[in-house]
C-alpha cells in the first residue's frame, strides 16, 4: 500500500480533501507523489473537481483516473471493497487492484477511455473476493467518461448500487414458488424427493449441492434418494449413511438436535468437497433433518451446501 503521510494545514492536500469523512481523512495523509497521479499541486483542474464532488456525495462513487487507472472512492462506496481491498484500494493502479475480474470490466473501462461512450448497467453479476470467498456480487452502475482540462477523456467515474440482496432475494423467491408447485404434484415421499431435486436443479445455483436420504427403519440406515451436484456413490454422496454417525457428514448431530431448536439451522465448514455446479470448492454446508409428519421420527436428512 501506498505510505500516508501528514498534510500540513493549508496545502493543496488539505484544500482539496476537506470534510470529516473516514476517505477525506485519508486522502489527506496518503502520499500522492507515490501513486501514478503524483502530487496533488501538480493535479488537472478537472481531476480536483471531480475528486472534490466524489468525496461530498454520499452516493457511492469511485474513479479511475488517468493511464495507470488510479482510484478514488468515497465513504458510500467504501462497504463494497471489503476488508481486503479497502483502505488499500486508494491511490492504488486499477488493473493490480481488480485483477480477478479485470477480464470482465477491463474491456469497458478500455473503452470508454479510448472512446468516451457512458454505459449503463442493471443488476450486472460481478463476482468479487471478499475475505476467503468469491461472492456473486450484484450491481446497477453506470460508467461515465469525465473529460480533463484539455477535452480528452481523463477517467472514469463509477456511480453504483450494489443490489445483490434485492436480486438474490427474489431469485430465491422464485425458487421456493416453483419448488412449492413442484411439491403438490407429489404423492409419496419418493415423490417429494424427486420433485424437490428437478425443482432445484432448474434453479439458479444459490444451493451448489443437495442430498436428500430416507430412513429405512428395517435396516436401520439412510438410503440415498436424491441430490444435486455431487456424483451419488461419490465419497460425499454416499448411497447409505448411518443414523449414528457423523461422517461423511454430521447426521447424528443433526438428529439429536431436531426438534430441539425451531428455526435453528446452522451451516458448518467442509472441505475437500468440488461441486458440479461451483468453480470453487464447498466450503460450507448444512445437515439438517427432515420430519415426516408433525411430531413424528424425522424421515429424511438434506445436505443442502453452497460454495460461494
Amino acid at each position: 500500500m501506498t505510505r500516508m503521510m501528514d498534510a500540513p494545514a493549508g496545502t493543496p492536500a488539505e484544500t482539496l480533501f476537506r470534510g470529516g469523512g473516514e476517505m477525506a481523512a485519508l486522502a489527506r495523509e496518503l502520499d500522492w507523489s507515490s501513486t501514478p497521479v503524483g502530487p496533488v499541486e501538480s493535479w488537472s483542474a478537472s481531476l480536483r473537481s471531480i475528486v472534490s464532488t466524489l468525496l461530498a456525495s454520499r452516493h457511492p462513487m469511485f474513479l479511475w483516473w488517468g493511464p495507470e487507472l488510479t482510484q478514488f472512492y468515497n465513504d458510500a462506496y467504501r462497504q463494497s471493497l471489503g476488508p481486503d481491498r479497502h483502505p488499500a484500494a486508494l491511490g492504488a493502479r486499477g488493473r493490480e487492484c481488480w485483477a480477478e475480474i479485470w477480464p470482465i470490466i477491463g474491456p469497458e473501462v478500455d473503452d470508454i477511455m479510448a472512446n468516451g461512450a457512458a454505459t449503463w448497467h442493471e443488476d450486472h453479476l460481478v463476482p468479487i473476493t471478499r475475505g476467503d470467498r468469491v461472492h456473486d456480487v450484484y450491481w446497477s452502475y453506470s460508467y461515465s467518461p469525465v473529460q480533463d482540462d484539455d477535452g480528452s477523456v481523463g477517467g472514469v467515474l463509477v456511480t453504483v448500487q450494489e443490489t445483490t440482496r434485492r436480486v438474490v432475494g427474489e431469485r430465491r423467491a422464485r425458487l421456493l414458488q416453483t419448488l412449492a408447485t413442484e411439491l403438490l404434484q407429489a404423492r409419496s415421499v419418493d415423490d417429494v424427493c424427486t420433485a424437490s431435486v428437478a425443482a432445484l436443479s432448474r434453479g439458479p445455483d444459490d444451493v451448489a449441492c443437495v442430498l436428500l436420504y430416507l430412513l429405512d427403519d428395517a435396516a436401520g440406515v439412510l438410503r440415498y434418494c436424491g441430490g444435486l451436484g455431487v456424483r451419488p456413490g461419490a465419497e460425499a454422496a454416499p448411497r447409505e449413511l448411518s443414523p449414528g454417525s457423523d461422517a461423511p457428514w454430521p447426521v447424528a448431530s443433526a438428529l439429536a438436535a431436531a426438534g430441539t431448536a425451531p428455526g435453528g439451522i446452522d451451516s458448518a465448514p467442509v472441505s475437500g468437497i468440488q461441486c458440479e455446479r461451483w468453480p470453487e470448492p464447498i466450503s460450507e454446508a448444512v445437515t439438517t433433518a427432515i420430519a415426516a409428519a408433525p411430531s413424528a421420527i424425522p424421515a429424511a436428512r438434506a445436505h443442502p451446501a453452497h460454495g460461494v
